[in-house]
């Protein structure tokens, strides 16, 4: 009898810790383009009695103040059009992500577009002695097949990053001019 009672025990100690395991490791999934299957997070955001020029200035400007925290290399940037997109590398300790980045302006708002997401390792990271460098993981890898509980985490860690710079952005480009007068 004491027999069966330890074993009904320990059975249920071990479903209850199973479960618990389960809650603690799942994490946000980060946005998926059904069509394609790759990460990308889009939006159309409207910023009210804005003009196309005003817009694309504001994200000029923001570029510049942010090369400061994040490396971005533009890669492509028309004024008539009101278009930009840049490669971005943000680093946090010895981790990076990068991604690309669109922006489209237009009159009384803007467009992102934000993929390629890609997160490099460190190489010492890895097993072994001799490691031939960083190892650069697309996002979609991490997302293939039963993800463990470590990219389970990691894929948490992207879509914060992802989302903390999003944030950064739309907060940029709804700001109002400083020094002029609004109607």
């Amino acid at each position: 009898m004491k027999r069966i009672s330890f074993a009904l025990l320990m059975l249920l100690g071990s479903t209850a810790m199973a479960q618990h395991q389960d809650a603690y490791t799942s994490t946000p999934a980060l946005h998926v383009d059904p069509a394609t299957q790759q990460v990308l997070y889009k939006g159309t955001v409207p910023v009210a009695n804005t003009p196309q020029e005003h817009l694309y200035s504001r994200a000029q400007d923001w570029l510049l103040q942010a090369n400061r925290s994040y490396n971005l290399t533009t890669r492509t940037n028309s004024a008539e059009a009101g278009f930009i997109r840049t490669h971005v590398m943000l680093r946090d300790g010895q981790e990076m992500y990068s991604f690309q980045l669109s922006l489209q302006t237009q009159n009384d708002g803007y467009r992102y577009k934000l993929e390629d997401v890609v997160y490099s390792q460190p190489h010492f990271a890895r097993a072994g002695k001799h490691s031939a460098g960083p190892l650069h993981i697309p996002a979609e890898t991490l997302l293939r097949g039963q993800p463990t509980a470590s990219q389970r985490k990691q894929l948490a860690k992207i879509d914060s990053k992802l989302q903390a710079f999003l944030q950064e952005l739309n907060t940029t480009m709804q700001r109002k001019p400083e020094g002029l007068a609004v109607r």
